[in-house]
């Protein structure tokens, strides 16, 4: 008990003891007061550490190719072979559907969070009906529009720029192609010889603005990086071919961590890091333990990695598949 309390006791007890006369019987209890107002509500805790290591994906014929991530954490993955697409809730370890019809196989996936749309690369691997991106509604699934690519070919991967112009990579015709903001289809944006490969190659796959006003775009077949500045009217420039040392093999999914960094997934199970000064590209191994990865996307210090094990699918690989399908998380140094 407080001295200042202590001290207010004794003395009531000793005023009611000199009074006169003998104590009257205690009086009824008063009403209860209401009850005070409510305190103000604390600060919210920091979230729970993510401590995922890897995300697991449904069924045995899923083999994964394309991935995407928005602003919350939230991470998209689409199936290859069931044209379908899964979502992992911020912190999830299991996934719910999100898209399952209207599209066949799933290549790119890219999270447009500022217009509420998620765009896919939809393909044939048969080649018996023509390429295009398709777009559905970040929240619901629902399907907003569909874009064919110009001359059919192989809808790959994508990017935005800052004005909002979606950019596609065609790995059959060798080029990019380019929906203008609220344009209502694609054009050839960027073609040239040296994006060009041999019969049945693979070309052009990965794709990544540099958040200035350049396009980082790999070349899957040539094992080569190309810088594409867009001009001040939105036409193309002319691609640069950069010299990365030491080599990069069969570039596959591309994505920025700065205006001159970049990570990018190599066929041969590595993901690398990928720091650019001019013409040149250093690059510097941050995981070389990955099954036949073919993109990834970037949330915070986490690298989540795809491992497609397409080779297994098209049997370039022996199988059967390791199941279940994964994404592995790498972290970035």
């Amino acid at each position: 008990m407080h001295l200042k309390h202590s001290l207010i006791v004794i003395a009531a007890t000793l005023s009611l003891s000199a009074c006169e006369g003998d104590l009257g019987p205690a009086g009824a209890q008063g009403e209860q007061g209401g009850q005070g107002p409510q305190g103000p509500q604390g600060p919210t805790g920091p979230a729970a550490p993510d401590s995922r290591t890897e995300l697991q994906l449904p069924g045995d014929n899923f083999f994964p190719e394309g991935i995407t991530h928005t602003p919350d954490g939230s991470l998209f993955v689409g199936s290859f072979t069931t044209g379908q697409v899964w979502r992992f809730t911020p912190g999830a370890t299991r996934p719910t559907a999100f898209v399952t019809t209207g599209l066949r196989n799933v290549v790119g996936l890219l999270a447009d969070a500022q217009r509420g749309l998620l765009w896919v690369c939809d393909s044939d691997f048969t080649f018996a009906t023509a390429a295009r991106v398709k777009s559905f509604d970040l929240a619901t699934g629902a399907e907003r529009g569909t874009y064919p690519l110009p001359g059919g070919g192989f809808c790959n991967d994508l990017t935005l720029d800052a004005g909002g112009n979606l950019y596609v990579t065609d790995s059959v015709n060798s080029r990019i192609d380019r929906l203008a903001a609220n344009g209502t289809e694609l054009q050839v944006w960027s073609e040239n010889d040296a994006y060009k490969g041999g019969p049945n190659e693979f070309t052009l796959n990965g794709i990544a603005f540099d958040g200035q006003g350049a396009l980082y775009v790999a070349h899957y077949a040539h094992s080569a990086l190309f810088r594409v500045a867009i001009q001040e009217n939105g036409a193309a420039a002319a691609p640069v071919a950069l010299t990365v040392t030491p080599a990069i093999q069969s570039p596959d999914g591309i994505q920025r961590l700065d205006a001159n960094t970049f990570v990018v997934v190599e066929g041969n199970g590595r993901l690398t890091r990928l720091a650019i000064s001019g013409n040149s590209a250093t690059a510097k191994t941050l995981s070389n333990r990955l099954d036949s990865p073919t993109t990834v996307a970037l949330s915070g210090d986490t690298a989540w990695v795809v491992e497609g094990q397409l080779g297994v699918l098209i049997g370039s690989e022996p199988g059967p598949a390791d199941l279940p399908f994964r994404v592995r998380r790498v972290y970035l140094p």
